[in-house]
């Protein structure tokens, strides 16, 4: 069934491009559309007991072809699937992965209404908000995003981002759930200000009653120095992370916990040194509860690195990567990081390798 609404999904897509690529003469110009992307994820991960995550090894590989037609140049209709297999374990459901979505792009303005492919964000938020591998294991989002880049006036370079992504649909056993975010940056020279922030809607299902309030801020200045040492980059990133979190059910009211983030990249021939450093409270104080049927919140609250889960207040990750530049359409990343959550707990090897075309 899945595989025959498919085809002719890609017939009726096919045959309304061919028909408009004939008609030259009208003012609507209509256009055969395609894109693909390709990535391979390898996660080494070996912990010791200070870890907050197992040791294990991620390892897979996804791939996303979409078809379309666009129109005029500006809008364009796009249907396809993010199709992905774990090595050693089973393909994901083709149903979860189909994307379906309109686009508009102008020359300041990009908007994607439908099921949309996640590569299409272009925030930049810090590791708190969401964690290196969810975008190899969320590939979607279900909503609205738009995005905004410009240049004013008086030469301060301007780029928004802001979605709502709907996760889940009430049901007997599904909690309704979803997300609004943003993320904006405004630089200057040298100079950056910018913010990452977050409203995660985490409702009740006809099971489980209450509803969890999640959201999650962090204001940012950021300085790069590279361009004066001769390097690509020497950037130093200060921020604070602050937390509004609330459980109707099972809490006594709002919790605000937050820290100060850190972020230092030295950076050149494509050879890169970054440190992490969060000083601060729990902010997924939440992550263990559990609700009226026993099912932890865990991930399905939190979306961003356990290690924002330091009890102690200090957590510091260590990063050494490599990034060669091959061509516009292929990237290589090999990394290694240590991880410091109350004592040394561990290190990861990580080898990405993604291309769009």
């Amino acid at each position: 069934m899945v595989r025959k609404l498919l085809v002719l999904v890609a017939c009726c897509l096919f045959c309304v491009s061919g028909i408009a690529l004939g008609r030259d003469g009208g003012r609507k110009k209509v256009y055969f559309e395609y894109e693909a992307d390709f990535e391979l994820y390898f996660d080494n991960r070996e912990y010791n007991q200070f870890s907050p995550y197992p040791s294990k090894t991620i390892f897979g590989a996804s791939v996303a072809p979409r078809i379309g037609f666009s129109v005029n140049g500006k809008h364009r209709v796009m249907a396809g699937m993010e199709l992905q297999k774990q090595f050693g374990g089973e393909f994901s459901d083709i149903l979860d992965g189909i994307s379906l979505y309109y686009n508009y792009a102008g020359d300041k303005h990009r908007f994607y209404a439908g099921v949309i492919p996640r590569e299409k964000m272009s925030g930049e938020y810090s590791r708190a908000f969401f964690s290196d591998s969810l975008n190899f294991f969320n590939q979607v989002l279900q909503g609205i995003l738009y995005n905004y880049d410009d240049v004013t006036r008086s030469g301060w370079s301007v780029k928004v981002e802001a979605g709502i992504d709907w996760m889940g649909q009430y049901s007997d056993s599904a909690r309704e759930r979803f997300m609004i975010f943003s993320a904006g940056e405004f630089s200057k020279g040298i100079f950056k200000i910018g913010y990452n922030g977050y409203m995660y809607h985490f409702a009740c299902s006809e099971a489980v009653q209450g509803v969890m309030d999640n959201i999650l801020i962090y204001p940012y200045l950021k300085a790069d120095f590279g361009s004066m040492a001769g390097i690509q980059e020497l950037s130093v990133r200060a921020g604070w992370l602050q937390a509004f979190q609330n459980d109707r059910n099972h809490g006594d009211g709002y919790m605000f916990p937050g820290g100060g983030e850190i972020v230092t990249v030295l950076r050149h021939w494509n050879v890169s040194l970054e440190n992490t450093v969060y000083v601060g409270g729990d902010i997924m104080p939440f992550f263990d509860t559990r609700d009226d049927i026993g099912v932890q919140y865990g991930d399905s609250l939190y979306f961003g690195d356990r290690y924002y889960s330091a009890s102690d207040g200090f957590y510091d990750r260590l990063e050494l990567a490599y990034e060669p530049k091959i061509t516009d359409f292929l990237s290589v990343k090999v990394a290694l990081a240590a991880h410091f959550f109350q004592k040394y707990c561990g290190w990861q090897q990580m080898v990405t390798i993604k291309m769009s075309f």
